[in-house]
């Protein structure tokens, strides 16, 4: 049995040693005989396994496919939108109305629409961010038939500026219970898919605990309860 696989062991390595093409280099530069035709060939082969290799790395980098390297951040940009109200208390009103995904141009906010009555300004370099610990937040979100993205904004000088993103329900909620303005946008696609996954990965229910009865009651009190 030992000498079997020492005979197989030296076969596999005559295998190996057999398909690597090592062309011997003459004293005039010139590759020998030997392997010439296959060294050029054999070079490019090499070439291209490196290139094709350093584009996939650098394409499973920046799509969190690794484990341990997800993608837990989404750069988004804010729609804001201003019109004309017919409230005789109120001449306008201000609200997101929606996000970007992947909106990566730089610079400040600028106009999209410029109407009598409705103007919109669309707000970039915001990072919609996940988090482990508001797994639940998210699945309360994406499992409604209404998924959003809930932007955190304020009035500044009768300007409506956003502040902050987020896919979490709860962190939404934890916003309005802090006395802020909070208001939902319909989630992008893109967003619905790249969340959803998210909470396939991380979010576990946790189990209900069972209470135990009050032995000096009788069943059917307990049921009763």
């Amino acid at each position: 049995m030992q000498y079997t696989q020492r005979k197989l062991q030296r076969s596999v390595t005559e295998m190996r040693r057999s398909r690597i093409v090592r062309p011997s280099v003459s004293a005039n530069g010139e590759p020998s005989q030997r392997g010439a035709g296959d060294a050029p060939a054999a070079a490019a082969r090499i070439g291209m396994t490196i290139s094709g290799m350093m584009t996939f790395l650098r394409k499973i980098i920046a799509e969190g496919i690794v484990d341990g390297m997800e993608k837990t951040t989404l750069l988004v940009a804010v729609v804001m939108e201003r019109r004309a109200s017919a409230n005789r208390w109120q001449s306008e009103v201000w609200e997101p109305i929606g996000v970007l995904a992947g909106y990566e141009e730089a610079g400040g906010m600028r106009q999209l629409v410029n109407e009598e009555r409705m103007q919109q300004w669309l707000h970039p370099g915001f990072v919609l961010k996940l988090h482990r610990e508001e797994a639940e937040g998210y699945y309360l979100n994406v499992s409604t038939d209404r998924p959003s993205v809930f932007v955190l904004w304020r009035l500044d000088e009768d300007r409506g500026l956003p502040l902050a993103v987020t896919a979490s329900y709860n962190e939404a909620a934890r916003w309005l219970d802090g006395g802020h303005s909070v208001d939902r946008v319909p989630m992008p696609p893109e967003v619905f898919a790249w969340v959803g996954g998210f909470v396939e990965t991380h979010y576990r229910p946790e189990p209900r605990k069972r209470v135990k009865p009050r032995s000096f009651l009788h069943p059917k009190d307990r049921a009763a309860q």
